[in-house]
């Protein structure tokens, strides 16, 4: 993971997820863009136990490690040349963050087994020793000790703790087969009628050959006149009916597991089994499975997100404003629509709304409460919760003093009746942020969806301010206004390149009213999954931009230069593995594929990405022709990080769109990933691959 570890009292700005920016000729520029998280602080994800934040701009979705979509990632954007000189810059910052941390977890001590698989020899039995528990802290800005928000989350009883319904008698050898080796235990439920249970344990794994393991539940019914267990619904199958989950590869240190299942109606037992495939070692302690209160809940889990799955607490910088995320999930089977919900949001005296992304605010009641507070009531608008506005958000400012903390309420009401219980979070004044606005970095923040379409000229105006406190200087949105441009402008920030109407090679807009013959002619007998056919079935042939084909220059290219007015050049996902041998197989695209193969011998493939690197550069021409010319960044496509780095072999994820047809014509390449990241539903268990990864991409970064 690349930070720049200098504190907030410095003055400095928080550094995250570097790479890099234009090269003038002279030196090199780093780039960088934060992860935003709306809890607190951008945050080093994955990289400790305690992960160090700096400032609250907008939602960064700590369960996905993503900011709307795609930032939890080692995020660089880099230039043509001077690859050399990148990687030198990227490997040092990368040194310097990977070689920072030294954490140790305690190991858990309990009852347990050991395994391995095939060649290695059986790991010893019994507790894991003890190790201390050291942690990254520093002076300045605030933390996340993800492990004890886990441990308070997760705990993990002991056999003989009280609910536990595993005894002390060990597992048994339960044959799989070749390559494979697991454990098992029959466990009796406390009832038979249906129930909620959780499964629990401690493991370690790792792997010579292969990478899975596996945590099962099987369900048996009792004969109650011979004792013998059988099969769910007296199936012949002895597996009849189960519920598995993967364990992953984690040797350095003690894995926590915890899942919760739903026993289905009629079996009185379970099987517990434990599994590794391949060849390596499995060692697990403390396996337990308790009975989890099933009492009924309210049909909606409405939540501000992830705060309400950490530690509950979200901050707020003192005469500035935050961006918190909401969670509107149907939790029953009730299928309750957000759209015909109101929302009620109770507010401390020391914060108040200032703007929502998803609302109607010609609904918004806001009534005084006896506290100071607010009442602040509101209907979700139409066009909200929809995929392209599926991150609902609220802008709350401060207007208490540092120190000052209370705690807000979020509840969802639907004809007068509550449908969600009521979300706590404790608001917490914070110093304010001030960052010193980089000259060689460009500190960028992603807006995926709408998250910043507040619908109020306040809440824009406050926004833009924040942003221009932390240092950003390079935005990529999805929508936005002709006022949030010019406010972020007058914030100082210098670049604006939204993902308008084109992604993923060939997507260009819905294709209304495209002719015919410019349509993309997907291989109706390639095979593979058909996720994608409708999605084909709006999509361009290639040569129809290639060729400057009429639809193209009279609705593609107005609807591109309208959507990027104002801004400096054009972003967009581009990943088209869903095209992959898929087309486009038109009878213009066939000949011309003859004709290519009779002058080059060059396989189909290769054909497809010669084709896709003549589009690409066409839409960089008109890009740039929309955006300044010269100065304009131009078409900036978002590519896997594995079309550009070997990882120590050679790869080719996207053979018929490879970057090489058409990185040397663009003024920018934006590469990213790894997805290293933690979902908040789950344990958070440190796995040092995941900065790992970071470092070893950003090293074989080839520009």
């Amino acid at each position: 993971m690349i930070a720049n570890r200098t504190a907030v009292a410095t003055g400095k700005a928080y550094l995250l997820f570097s790479g890099l920016t234009p090269v003038t000729g002279k030196r090199p520029a780093v780039f960088a863009f934060f992860v935003i998280d709306s809890i607190r602080k951008p945050y080093i994800m994955d990289a400790t136990l305690k992960c160090r934040c700096v400032s609250s701009l907008t939602d960064g979705m700590v369960a996905h490690g993503k900011v709307g979509g795609k930032l939890g990632m080692a995020y660089p954007l880099i230039r043509n040349r001077h690859s050399c000189v990148a990687r030198l810059i990227l490997a040092c910052l990368a040194a310097l963050a990977v070689g920072c941390f030294c954490v140790e977890r305690v190991a858990p001590a309990g009852v347990g087994g050991s395994a391995c698989a095939k060649t290695f020899p059986l790991a010893a039995a019994g507790r894991p020793a003890a190790a201390k528990v050291a942690t990254a802290e520093e002076s300045g800005g605030v933390t996340y000790d993800f492990t004890a928000i886990t441990e308070r989350r997760f705990p993990i009883p002991k056999i003989g703790d009280a609910g536990n319904l595993v005894d002390a008698e060990p597992f048994f050898d339960d044959p799989w087969g070749n390559e494979r080796k697991a454990w098992g235990k029959y466990v009796t439920l406390p009832t038979d009628k249906g129930a909620r249970f959780r499964l629990s344990f401690w493991y370690k794994m790792r792997h010579a050959k292969g990478e899975l393991g596996y945590a099962f539940i099987f369900y048996y019914n009792r004969d109650p006149e011979t004792g013998k267990l059988r099969a769910r619904d007296d199936v012949k199958a002895s597996y009849s009916h189960y519920d598995v989950w993967v364990l992953q590869n984690e040797w350095s240190d003690w894995n926590r597991f915890s899942k919760e299942f739903t026993a289905p109606e009629g079996p009185d037992t379970v099987k517990i089994v434990i599994r590794i495939d391949g060849q390596g070692d499995l060692e697990y302690v403390d396996p337990s499975l308790v009975a989890v209160d099933a009492t009924a809940k309210k049909p909606v889990r409405l939540t501000f997100f992830p705060q309400s799955r950490l530690d509950g607490v979200y901050q707020v910088s003192a005469g500035q404003c935050g961006m918190m995320r909401l969670s509107f999930a149907n939790s029953g089977v009730e299928k309750i629509d957000p759209k015909s919900c109101d929302f009620v949001l109770e507010l401390p005296p020391c914060v108040k709304l200032l703007g929502m992304s998803f609302a109607d605010a010609k609904t918004l009641l806001t009534e005084s409460l006896s506290n100071g507070g607010t009442r602040n009531t509101f209907r979700a608008a139409r066009d909200s919760f929809l995929p392209q506005c599926a991150n609902p958000t609220l802008l709350v400012g401060a207007q208490g003093a540092v120190g000052a903390s209370d705690v807000g309420t979020l509840t969802a009401i639907k004809d007068g009746v509550a449908v969600s219980e009521p979300d706590r979070i404790r608001f917490e004044i914070v110093p304010p942020v001030r960052a010193v606005m980089p000259k060689r970095y460009m500190n960028g923040i992603f807006f995926y969806q709408r998250e910043a379409l507040f619908r109020s000229s306040v809440a824009d105006r406050a926004f833009a301010d924040l942003m221009g406190a932390a240092g950003v200087n390079w935005v990529i949105c999805n929508e936005k206004t002709d006022e949030q441009i010019a406010l972020w402008r007058a914030a100082g920030i210098r670049k604006i390149t939204p993902q308008a109407i084109l992604d993923n090679g060939y997507h260009f807009g819905n294709g209304a009213g495209r002719p015919a013959e410019d349509a993309f002619v997907r291989d109706v007998n390639a095979g593979g999954a058909k996720t994608w056919d409708g999605y084909m079935d709006k999509s361009t042939c290639p040569l129809a931009v290639i060729e400057e084909r009429d639809y193209f220059l009279k609705t593609t290219v107005p609807a591109l230069t309208s959507a990027l007015n104002g801004c400096d050049g054009m972003w967009a996902n581009w990943e088209p593995f869903m095209f992959r041998g898929r087309g486009c197989n038109c009878a213009k695209c066939d000949a011309a594929y003859a004709e290519w193969h009779a002058k080059t011998g060059g396989t189909r493939a290769k054909f497809r990405s010669h084709q896709h690197g003549l589009m690409v550069k066409m839409i960089d021409k008109y890009v740039r022709a929309a955006t300044g010319g010269e100065k304009s960044y131009g078409f900036i496509p978002g590519v896997s990080w594995r079309d550009v780095c070997s990882a120590w072999r050679e790869a080719h994820p996207s053979e018929e769109s490879e970057p090489i047809d058409y990185a040397g014509s663009l003024k920018w390449l934006d590469p990213w990933g790894p997805y290293a990241r933690w979902a908040a539903d789950q344990p958070y268990n440190y796995e040092k691959r995941a900065p790992l990864a970071h470092f070893v991409v950003a090293k074989d970064m080839r520009a």
